[in-house]
């Protein structure tokens, strides 16, 4: 009776040690979580930061294109079928002096056109801020920007169909990281792009 009542008392200790280490390695879970989700929102303000310190709020198109200005536009349904130009996580939205998207997602993911046209810039330009960029010009009037791209697979003259590769995902020219700056304009109006694609 003595032995089985040891035994007893040892089994209890046991399972409060393995409930322990539970425990213990699920508070390291939840911190490691939390520190990974601080440490996204610090780099997406750093960026934020760094593009307005960087840029002085000038949008690519406006630099790219003499005659675009920055101005808030709303996007015209009707005016071009979109489709995304890249998979991965949006890491900043548009903003006062980012009228674009950055979309993060690892080193050489591919760039698909948003929408067809005529390829008008490729490669590196008197740009360097964007790296390797893509413009497009699209039917309507409209036009998209790719930038910081690791590879270009179009050059200026050629016509490209919605939802063909264009790239590579990159971080080329002035970049924080891997991602895809994705700007789109409707004549002399820069848009969201969220408002625009599907």
């Amino acid at each position: 009776m003595k032995q089985l009542r040891m035994m007893i008392g040892h089994n209890d200790e046991g399972q409060g040690m393995i409930e322990y280490a539970l425990l213990v390695a699920l508070v390291a879970l939840l911190a490691m979580a939390i520190v990974a989700i601080m440490g996204t929102l610090m780099g997406d303000a750093l960026a934020m930061i760094a593009e307005v310190l960087g840029s002085h709020c000038q949008p690519g198109l406006q630099m790219v294109y003499a005659d675009q200005q920055f101005a808030p536009g709303d996007f015209e349904s009707g005016g071009i079928s979109l489709t995304r130009p890249a998979s991965g996580r949006i890491s900043q939205r548009a903003w006062a002096c980012h009228r674009a998207i950055d979309v993060a997602a690892p080193i050489g993911g591919p760039i698909y056109a948003a929408a067809a046209g005529e390829v008008i810039r490729a490669g590196f330009t008197e740009y360097p801020g964007y790296g390797r960029l893509i413009v497009i010009r699209h039917a309507n009037g409209y036009q998209s920007l790719y930038g910081h791209l690791s590879a270009s697979y179009v050059h200026a003259g050629e016509y490209v169909a919605r939802g063909e590769m264009i790239g590579r995902m990159g971080s080329t020219g002035r970049s924080t990281g891997p991602h895809l700056h994705f700007e789109i304009a409707k004549d002399n109006w820069l848009l969201d792009p969220l408002r625009a694609l599907p």
